[in-house]
């Protein structure tokens, strides 16, 4: 799409769509929040034009952070971006290409998304860690000595069975004290965010 070519589709005299040289003969170009689709293509290109370009076989979708041959007058690059607002960077190594035998070139498409933000299964308090405070929080709540709050009802249900017990207590003081998950069943205490930021 244009947008996601920095407003230049498939040109490749316009400023937007120039690679920066990171080491000898390896550039690089990076495409900032692109949205998800499976329709994605892309194609290297020297000089402005489309008379020395590199690409891709035929009918192959890339595997983003594997390093493919760069075929010289090679097909177009797919890829496809799972999520909205990815990262994604391409690559051209040059460093061993023969112009002769127009080989040794080499490609890398990588995609990152944003990270998961939100509110952690555990962290009651909300500081962004789950601490002995959290636990003491929780028992608190259980025991009517203060309210909780609708997000800390969800976020202090750590094993996952739909409720707060003395069991969610236990399961954040084994969490911190770093037992396993596995053995002591606090599935949700393993990274999960309870509830997404907007």
């Amino acid at each position: 799409s244009g947008n996601w070519l920095n407003g230049a589709t498939w040109d490749p005299s316009d400023d937007a769509n120039l690679m920066t040289e990171v080491a000898d003969n390896i550039y690089e170009i990076t495409f900032e929040n692109v949205d998800a689709s499976f329709g994605y293509s892309i194609k290297f290109a020297a000089n402005g034009s489309w008379t020395v370009n590199w690409g891709g076989e035929a009918g192959n979708d890339t595997e983003p952070g594997v390093t493919y041959d760069a075929l010289y007058d090679g097909k177009d690059i797919n890829l496809s971006v799972d999520e909205d607002g990815a990262t994604v960077k391409a690559q051209l190594d040059l460093s061993n290409f023969d112009f002769d035998t127009k080989t040794g070139a080499k490609y890398t498409i990588t995609i990152t998304y944003p990270e998961e933000k939100g509110k952690l299964y555990g962290d009651l308090n909300g500081d962004g860690e789950v601490t002995i405070d959290d636990a003491t929080l929780l028992q608190k709540g259980l025991v009517k000595m203060t309210t909780l709050s609708d997000d800390a009802n969800v976020i202090g249900d750590v094993n996952g069975d739909g409720r707060l017990s003395i069991m969610d207590v236990t399961f954040i003081q084994r969490y911190i004290g770093g037992n396993s998950a596995d053995a002591y069943g606090y599935k949700n205490l393993t990274g999960k965010v309870a509830i997404p930021e907007n």
